[in-house]
């Protein structure tokens, strides 16, 4: 696994509720967890943690539509008679 990912899913993991689909604020959370030398690596780790919250965030709206559409369904999957 590399670098930038090691680090961000090890914060990711340790502060979930510090992180969000901001990038602004996901740089602040990381500035006050995580001193960098390198300005380059901390704005990898952030557009890293910004990505995967936004992959996170999208698949909780998956997630909801489909528990939405399987109540639905039993409904719906009744076969409709056709009086021809």
């Amino acid at each position: 696994m590399d670098r930038v990912r090691r680090i961000a899913l090890t914060l990711i993991n340790a502060h979930p509720d510090k992180f969000s689909a901001d990038y602004q604020k996901n740089k602040q959370a990381v500035q006050e967890l995580v001193s960098f030398h390198s300005k380059q690596l901390r704005n990898e780790v952030v557009g890293f943690i910004t990505h995967y919250m936004k992959l996170q965030a999208k698949g909780q709206e998956v997630a909801e539509a489909e528990s939405e559409q399987a109540v639905e369904s039993p409904a719906e999957a009744a076969p409709a008679e056709s009086g021809s």
